[in-house]
């Protein structure tokens, strides 16, 4: 996923709060790049994440995901499906 953070102030803060998380992280200026393990629990993450892009804080868009999301905007699993990407 990545995340781009609007205040300078709020990268670091972020960065560990991320790696708290389980999450590994490379920053870049107000970009971060969040790499978050199959171990690691994704709700807790998101929620987090919800919190900060609602709050003005930064804004962040999901890549492809392997995880359940158990939150309550949705209850589904995000990752494809293995027999979808093999139809011709």
């Amino acid at each position: 996923m990545r995340v781009i953070v609007y205040n300078t102030n709020d990268v670091m803060d972020l960065h560990e709060q991320l790696q708290a998380l389980g999450c590994k992280t490379e920053l870049m200026g107000k970009l971060l790049a969040v790499h978050v393990p199959a171990t690691a629990s994704y709700a807790p993450i998101f929620e987090y994440l919800m919190r900060g892009q609602d709050g003005g804080r930064w804004t962040f868009e999901e890549a492809v995901l392997c995880h359940k999301r158990e939150t309550p905007v949705q209850k589904q699993s995000v990752c494809p499906s293995p027999r979808a990407s093999r139809r011709r």
